[in-house]
């Protein structure tokens, strides 16, 4: 069944290109980064009165990172990644996730779906490398997909999904859209981490 025009339309700019950069970072959380690279560097700036001192020490430095023109984060949900049909590990996994997550490394992205009705999302890519997500919680989100354009789309458990501008708080909860059930692909092959607003 065909999936959601406008995640067809966004996912549609991202094939064919390989990931790189494909990073486990805070707790289960993956970073894929797609395209070009580019330098990203965000000032030190001043921490809300009532935050942590960890997260004022953060907030104080500099960060300089890199990313691809197009930066996938998967969020807080269960993953599983395979290999030519082999799996590989899970986000649950005892042994090393880099490891793991390291396989889709120079992969390219050729097909994106959902399946059971719209809480699983499927990331297939060309040297049989297959990467579904599982819905954790309803309220948070699966994950984000920073496009080159500025714009971000957002998926969470519940099905509900946004698409903004990247300095723009995501609405995710309110405001946003359900996906229906004619968007599900009904059968594929067989954390929490948030990924930052990145400047527009």
């Amino acid at each position: 069944m065909p999936v959601n025009p406008l995640f067809e339309r966004v996912f549609r700019g991202l094939y064919g290109k390989p990931c790189w950069g494909v990073a486990n970072w805070f707790g289960s959380g993956i970073h894929l980064e797609f395209g070009k690279p580019q330098l990203e560097i965000r000032e030190p700036r001043m921490a809300d009165l009532k935050a942590s001192r960890r997260v004022r020490d953060l907030l104080a430095r500099r960060l300089v990172v890199v990313h691809g023109d197009w930066h996938l984060c998967i969020d807080v949900c269960h993953w599983e990644i395979f290999q030519q049909g082999k799996r590989v590990g899970t986000s649950r996994s005892r042994s090393d996730l880099q490891r793991i997550v390291d396989s889709l490394n120079g992969q390219k992205l050729t097909r994106f779906s959902f399946r059971l009705r719209g809480t699983d999302c499927v990331f297939e890519f060309d040297l049989g490398g297959l990467l579904v997500t599982h819905r954790l919680e309803p309220e948070y989100e699966q994950w984000t997909l920073f496009e080159p354009s500025g714009h971000v789309l957002t998926l969470r458990g519940d099905k509900r999904y946004s698409y903004h501008r990247s300095n723009q708080p995501s609405d995710a909860g309110r405001g946003s859209r359900f996906l229906t059930n004619a968007t599900v692909r009904p059968r594929v092959i067989a954390a929490f981490f948030v990924c930052r607003d990145r400047p527009a």
